[in-house]
């Protein structure tokens, strides 16, 4: 469960980080004030993205304990 939680938030996360990468990219072709500085710190930032998604694990937070009681008609 947990791996799969992880592959689907990879895998979001580099659909939107390579959007905006190849973004930037097709911008800086036509816009010399696209700097390169701003694609590599995309790139980082996938990469520690990456690190954290993969490095993520489950922690219980809460736990409900329902009560019933038998009620005599």
């Amino acid at each position: 469960a947990v791996d799969a939680i992880r592959g689907e938030a990879r895998e979001r996360m580099l659909r939107a980080l390579n959007a905006e990468i190849n973004r930037l990219r097709a911008l800086q072709k036509v816009n010399d004030h696209v700097r390169v500085e701003e694609i590599e710190a995309a790139e980082e930032q996938v990469v520690a993205l990456a690190t954290a998604i993969d490095d993520a694990r489950l922690r219980l937070d809460a736990i409900r304990l329902v009560v019933g009681t038998k009620q005599m008609p």
